[in-house]
């Protein structure tokens, strides 16, 4: 175990800045030794607050049976992330230790997988099919390998799967359906389910997170290309423009917050 000492954790929740989302890049090389500090570190990264105690420990999470991982989500008792086997990455999840590993690759068609998120029961990120030309679909777990579930919708070349809170997971995707653009997407637990949240007057959008009641995410702008943070009820009608007047560009994230811990009573 790694130990820290008076550590206050910051996050930064508005992104400025942004990166190609294609789904036949690779996910990519992760030295073992950054990769076991990611894995550690994200077991502390619960909240947007400090640590209210002076001091914590840091578990590494790295499992013997991989030569790198990383840890990319947490919810409850889960974290969620991908590891090198062999030479394909494959989507893992852990609870608590490195000895909790469940690998969560779906099996022999598909060439490498990565969790993105939990809401502690349910994983979702995506998986990318051997057929050749395939690129990333989206992809939803509950707890082992064989309960992978493909969300990518009929009429998509590609999507991913970012959050999911309760039966939602959101994300997005593109393919004939969207003439090629990305367009942000909510599930309800199968590929049938989805819904094209891409409002009117926006060429692209990505979901980037859910309370499994609200999404919210971000649009390209159809008119002078400006990114808007975006929010939406279930619906591309419902959608909201949270793009604050005196601001060029913005973005909504969502991350899962721990309270504080209450204090014992006396």
């Amino acid at each position: 175990m790694l130990r820290a000492e008076g550590l206050a954790l910051n996050f930064m929740v508005l992104n400025c800045c942004f990166k190609s989302c294609r789904g036949r890049d690779k996910v990519p090389v992760i030295q073992n030794r950054r990769s076991a500090m990611l894995a550690a570190l994200s077991m502390c990264a619960l909240s947007p607050v400090a640590f209210a105690a002076n001091s914590y420990l840091a578990v590494d999470l790295s499992a013997p049976a991989y030569t790198a991982s990383a840890a990319m989500g947490v919810s409850n008792t889960e974290q969620v992330g991908f590891g090198l086997s062999g030479a394909q990455y494959h989507a893992l999840l852990w609870n608590g230790s490195a000895s909790t590993v469940v690998d969560l690759h779906p099996g022999s068609g598909y060439s490498y997988s990565q969790a993105a998120a939990t809401n502690g029961s349910i994983e979702v990120g995506y998986a990318l099919p051997t057929t050749a030309g395939a690129q990333n679909q989206a992809s939803m777990w509950t707890g082992s390998a064989s309960s992978f579930v493909n969300l990518n919708p009929a009429n998509f070349s590609t999507s991913q799967a970012t959050a999911v809170a309760g039966t939602q997971e959101v994300g997005f995707g593109s393919g004939t359906a969207t003439s090629s653009n990305y367009h942000a997407l909510l599930w309800n637990n199968s590929a049938t389910s989805f819904t094209d949240l891409n409002p009117s007057g926006f060429t692209s959008s990505h979901a980037t997170g859910t309370n499994g009641v609200k999404q919210v995410g971000y649009g390209t702008k159809t008119a002078g290309n400006a990114i808007h943070a975006l929010l939406w009820s279930g619906t591309a009608a419902s959608f909201v423009d949270l793009n604050p007047s005196s601001f060029t560009t913005s973005v909504a994230t969502a991350k899962p917050i721990t309270p504080a811990a209450k204090p014992a009573a006396t």
